[in-house]
């Protein structure tokens, strides 16, 4: 035995490259974690030390006979047995040589990322956790920063732990880095982008070393410029430099090619020159001339001297985006450069819902506790789903929780939402449904409760909520009264009104406070059912379009314009001049013509054409507004015009306090504390100015940074 010990504490001398596990919580009294408190404390005195090596040593020769649990405990390299390697591990970890976060199949650590993070920083944490599942087996959970802090934690991105600020704040464009302090591994970077880089370095090293998750103490690694981050050395179009291309767009097109510029900026550093005509190596922005797309398809051809960036009219902007992110991006980057080849050519359609293929009408989603919990119409049955990535929140995991005809709803059920109410300490689904399937006339608002206090659980029947037809409830909780409010829809005979009732408790509506706060009471609210809407209706593309009626756009009354589908050849179209006083449309904005657009009676006033093809217009309709987009596509410029029609309509003006000047950045005023935040959505530092009721406040910004500021 003395012999064993000495030969143990020889080979603790030698450097050991590895994080090993603080173990995942077992079912008895060697949890390593939860009753010992520290790391493979089997003498239960508070530390891990040689006490517990010559345990783990007297189990591995059989000088005693450890029970199931104690076994769990003090295996520490996860082959499911107690050896000497164990009772060496115990022993480097008690003289400080390494830290621990996964083995095994177990785990003390968690994944922590800064709440309200980019894509980038989630690809990170998943590209980690899945990493540590195929190599220990280990199932690590990853939760927001916003959780009390814990040792063994692994934080990736710009948390706001000390330790992340600590590093971040030392890096430049282009870096990352991956540290160990304190029993808490940090991965970070200069910027969102170059985080997955850190993630695969990390992962690359820990495929080097043993069969486990480990590093040293106070193992630590920045990138200088050279290693494969992004940016880095640059970009190269088959082995040809980023900087000998330029790109080609013609004037319409010319916004889209910025954000190529700027995207090869950031990444290469390499600032190349926009053009109308190709030049002998040239990045080409088209609008699909040769017809060859078909609906939301794109296309990404690179070859030594092109590359070509296609897509239809409306679809453009998904090109360019799927260029900026799929192509330029840290998966296609080798020995510090981004590599640019035909094997990342593409072509297909790429518009899809990120979060489900599934039909999921009347969807309602919320994040609790490290999932996110889904649930929507299926009209026979209410069930919840979860999932810890929004992506695959109706694949994971399903729990059916009501199905029609349990009690006296009995089919019919739509547009469900769960509450937790704090008094009660439970959670409660509200829902309609008929009391005869397919009489809509007998739609009646529900509640379920959950039988304990969480979410994910058995619910029973609490009861019908109020005594007529109502449809589509939503609860409201105001914190300052402490008052739980209902908000429905009080239809029927015909009449669609917007009615809220205090509740009495979560399953009882206060009978005398039900109150009707909007009816449809408007001549265009009337033209075709008695439909409560708003004051504006926008439509894009094709509108209420449906064929057999007097015209193919069932809102162009509203609208003021239709589709031609025939009938119209020779009469009934009203000429116009497009003109836009307001200033409606920011330079920049635009969306594609479509053909055979027409006014329907020469009220509607064309804000934008193309070749005498309408393609934006505003019509006035009673009270209300009818705003008119031929297409749409999702780009900065766009966006802020969308955002001055929808102000126009609510007759705020195009302008206001609170606007920034930068399209590049957007701002929210919070009037309690007197906070003005502010952000920079691009990956350049933007200068912007934002008015107020204090005065303009004009603030530089760092690339996706935050500013906060004071107001009066």
């Amino acid at each position: 035995m003395k012999k064993l010990l000495c030969l143990i504490l020889s080979l603790s001398l030698c450097p050991l490259f590895g994080v090993y596990p603080a173990a995942e919580e077992a079912s008895s009294p060697a949890q390593s974690l939860k009753n010992f408190g520290v790391y493979a404390d089997l003498n239960l005195n508070g530390r891990t030390d040689v006490g517990d090596a010559l345990l783990i040593l007297q189990y591995s020769v059989g000088k005693i006979t450890p029970t199931q649990d104690e076994i769990s405990a003090a295996d520490l390299d996860g082959d499911g047995k107690v050896t000497v390697s164990d009772a060496l591990l115990d022993l480097q970890y008690s003289m400080g040589m390494f830290s621990i976060f996964a083995a095994g199949g177990k785990t003390g650590s968690r994944i922590i990322y800064p709440s309200g993070c980019s894509q980038y920083v989630l690809d990170a944490v998943k590209k980690l956790q899945s990493f540590i599942n195929e190599q220990t087996g280990a199932k690590i959970l990853f939760s927001p920063d916003s959780r009390a802090e814990q040792a063994g934690d692994i934080l990736i991105g710009n948390t706001n732990r000390s330790l992340s600020s600590e590093i971040s704040s030392e890096l430049s464009q282009g870096e990352f880095a991956v540290k160990e302090s304190g029993g808490q591994l940090a991965i970070c970077s200069y910027s969102d982008e170059t985080l997955l880089a850190a993630a695969e370095y990390l992962t690359n090293f820990l495929k080097s070393q043993n069969n486990a998750c480990m590093l040293s103490k106070d193992f630590g690694f920045c990138s200088p410029f050279d290693t494969p981050a992004i940016p880095a050395k640059g970009i190269k179009v088959c082995k040809n430099d980023i900087s000998d291309f330029v790109i080609t767009a013609d004037s319409a097109l010319s916004p889209y090619a910025e954000v190529i510029k700027q995207r090869i900026l950031s990444v290469s550093g390499k600032e190349i020159e926009i053009t109308n005509g190709e030049g002998q190596k040239s990045i080409v922005l088209s609008n699909d001339p040769e017809n060859e797309l078909e609906g939301p398809e794109i296309k990404v051809e690179i070859s030594d001297d092109k590359i070509l960036i296609a897509a239809n009219g409306e679809r453009i902007n998904d090109a360019v985006n799927y260029f900026c992110t799929k192509v330029i991006s840290a998966e296609n980057y080798s020995n510090g450069f981004v590599l640019l080849d035909s094997s990342q050519n593409f072509k297909g359609d790429i518009l899809k819902n990120p979060a489900t293929e599934m039909s999921c009408p009347d969807p309602f989603v919320k994040y609790v506790d490290g999932y996110y919990y889904a649930i929507f119409t299926e009209a026979t049955r209410l069930t919840l789903y979860r999932s810890r990535y929004l992506s695959t929140v109706t694949t994971d995991e399903q729990l059916t929780v009501y199905t029609g005809g349990w009690d006296v709803i009995q089919s019919d059920i739509w547009a469900p939402e769960f509450y937790f109410d704090k008094n009660q300490n439970k959670w409660y689904i509200y829902a309609n449904g008929t009391l005869s399937p397919g009489n809509y006339e007998t739609q009646r608002l529900f509640c379920l409760e959950s039988d304990g206090s969480e979410l994910w659980g058995n619910y029973h029947f609490k009861g019908i909520l109020g005594d007529g037809y109502c449809i589509d409830a939503s609860p409201y909780y105001n914190e300052y009264t402490d008052t739980l409010y209902l908000t429905y829809v009080s239809a029927g005979g015909g009449v669609n009104r917007i009615a809220t009732a205090k509740m009495e408790n979560p399953w009882t509506m206060d009978e005398q406070s039900r109150t009707v706060i909007s009816s449809p009471t408007l001549s265009w609210e009337l033209e075709t059912g008695k439909v409560n809407e708003g004051g504006c209706f926008i439509g894009v593309n094709e509108p209420s379009a449906v064929e057999g009626y007097d015209t193919y756009f069932r809102m162009a009354h509203v609208l003021g314009i239709d589709e031609d589908t025939g009938a119209r050849v020779c009469h009934g179209k009203w000429a116009f001049e497009a003109a836009d006083p307001e200033s409606l449309i920011p330079e920049g904005a635009g969306v594609e013509a479509k053909e055979n657009r027409y006014l329907t009676d020469g009220r509607a006033q064309v804000l934008l054409s193309d070749g005498g093809k309408p393609q934006v217009t505003v019509n006035r309709f009673g009270r209300g507004l009818g705003i008119y987009l031929s297409s749409f596509q999702v780009n900065l410029w766009n966006t802020r015009m969308l955002y001055q029609l929808i102000r126009y309509a609510g007759g705020e003006g195009v302008s206001g306090n609170y606007m920034t000047d930068n399209l590049y950045t957007e701002c929210a005023y919070y009037p309690e504390s007197r906070k003005l935040v502010v952000i920079n959505n691009s990956d350049t530092e933007q200068t912007t100015t934002i008015p107020t009721e204090a005065g303009a406040y004009t603030v530089t910004i760092a690339p996706y940074d935050t500013t906060f500021l004071e107001i009066g």
